[in-house]
């Protein structure tokens, strides 16, 4: 998929550059606070105007680490959300959870999980047995061209059984 939206893009004249690094960003001539250009990896400068930085995604856990909750790629729980400690749970895009359809641990970057874990916590404190088991969902639309996904990649090393 990645391939059909690289090549989409192109052919709507956006200067794709894979493995090409932000090295610096320098001002306006005569103005500080507005983009002049961008310096990247590879040697090349690029003039700008306006300049959209998508980072990514890194779950803050330093509270939980701080409680001695396990972390990794987030707060580990379970499928009833609970964390390392019985009394503490955590959701939303935090949250590392066991996903038993999918049998592994699964930290979902959407506002799914932030509309639907709260439920299942909910049933949890509750004592209702519950289980966060919503597939991940994932929709897009660029240009004239929509995908929509449900599911999620295997991830690199393991096969399916």
């Amino acid at each position: 998929m990645a391939q059909v939206f690289a090549d989409l893009h192109r052919d709507h004249g956006v200067d794709l550059r894979c493995d090409t690094a932000v090295t610096a960003v320098q001002p306006a001539a005569g103005d500080p606070s507005s983009a002049g250009a961008v310096l990247l990896s590879d040697g090349t400068e690029l003039e700008a105007d306006v300049i959209v930085v998508g980072i990514g995604v890194t779950p803050n856990v330093e509270l939980a680490r701080s409680c001695g909750l396990n972390v990794d790629d987030g707060i580990l729980v379970g499928r009833d959300l609970v964390t390392s400690d019985d009394d503490i749970l955590a959701a939303g895009d935090v949250a590392n959870a066991y996903h038993p359809l999918l049998r592994r641990q699964l930290r979902v970057e959407h506002w799914a999980n932030a509309l639907h874990q709260p439920v299942v916590a909910a049933q949890t404190m509750l004592g209702q047995p519950a289980s966060h088991v919503r597939l991940p969902y994932f929709f897009t639309d660029q240009y004239d061209l929509g995908m929509e996904y449900t599911a999620t990649p295997i991830p690199t090393g393991t096969t399916r059984s």
